[in-house]
């Protein structure tokens, strides 16, 4: 009776384990198709991306130029804004010359559609690249500077031509232009005009100026074209007059965007700035001296930003209100 007893729990036991072993076969089966029914592709991102904030777009930068009829595109390496302001100018100044241009940003774009920049007629690009701390590329270019420095890159169909932006008291005086220069050279592109140095020990805008005349002139030599003095002295706004037009719509010189004075949004950067008041201000020198050295504070607490090495600080006079 008892040898019974003990055979029926057994098999009740070897019943249980095997039904268990079943259903943990069919769960496992259907866990792993559910796994690969929803395979997730995660595309890495860089620690600069992460420190900047901005991930790649990946735009062809091509079919961009073909879609809207841009011959002439202009790249910018700026950390600070100056080299995205020229690059703006240099597009404005194309029109005189019956050429249609687009400013980029070199982040934006995927690097290896350069390569085919042949598909673009008569097609002329310019890098105007700012040096940033030790003879690095600034934030935005780290991925074409990258690009560039490969050995494999085939650069054959691009013309070119680089002003750099950098500073004469640095050790790696404009190293970025220089190296744009050199690498797309070595790439197989083709060079249109010969390199320009700004040196924002001096000044930047002069130098820019002249490379500006001598790359025009260059142009006009290699594609036949000449500047147009028609529409050279139309004014870009028209004069209107406005009756009981309220305050908050009248432009104040704000950097960022309307009303940006009074309202301010983050996140702050060159473009937008933040209006940090005035705390502390007072002269360091006594009465007798010839000299005048003010010691300034500025509230930033309200921005929740804190100062790094680099950055700047600019000053904003208040004109009387309306």
């Amino acid at each position: 009776m008892l040898m019974m007893q003990l055979r029926r729990a057994c098999s009740t036991r070897l019943t249980l384990c095997f039904c268990a072993l079943r259903c943990g076969l069919i769960v496992f089966f259907f866990y792993k198709k559910y796994q690969e029914s929803t395979t997730v592709t995660i595309k890495p991102i860089s620690l600069q991306q992460l420190k900047t904030g901005i991930i790649e777009s990946g735009l062809d930068v091509v079919k961009r130029m073909t879609d809207s009829s841009k011959r002439m595109v202009v790249f910018y390496g700026s950390q600070t804004g100056t080299a995205e302001e020229f690059a703006t100018r240099l597009c404005k100044e194309a029109r005189y010359y019956g050429i249609s241009a687009m400013s980029a940003d070199p982040i934006e774009y995927d690097v290896e559609t350069l390569k085919e920049l042949k598909d673009v007629e008569d097609h002329i690009s310019v890098f105007l690249m700012a040096t940033y701390g030790e003879g690095e590329p600034t934030d935005n270019a780290l991925q074409f500077h990258e690009f560039i420095k490969n050995e494999d890159t085939d650069l054959n169909s691009l013309n070119y031509a680089v002003f750099g932006l950098g500073n004469s008291t640095y050790e790696y005086y404009n190293k970025m232009g220089k190296d744009t220069d050199i690498l797309l050279e070595k790439r197989g592109a083709t060079r249109l005009s010969e390199l320009g140095l700004g040196d924002d020990d001096g000044n930047i805008e002069d130098d820019y100026m002249n490379w500006r005349e001598a790359f025009w002139a260059d142009i006009c030599k290699r594609y036949g074209v000449v500047k147009s003095e028609d529409n050279l002295h139309i004014r870009n706004y028209k004069l209107f007059e406005h009756e009981n037009i309220h305050t908050s719509k009248i432009f104040k010189g704000e950097m960022g965007y309307l009303g940006s004075y009074g309202n301010q949004k983050p996140p702050y950067d060159t473009k937008n700035p933040f209006m940090a008041e005035l705390t502390v201000n007072y002269n360091l020198c006594s009465e007798d001296s010839d000299r005048v050295v003010f010691h300034c504070e500025v509230d930033v607490s309200k921005a929740r930003i804190k100062y790094e090495p680099g950055d700047h600080i600019a000053i904003y006079l208040k004109t009387k209100p309306l």
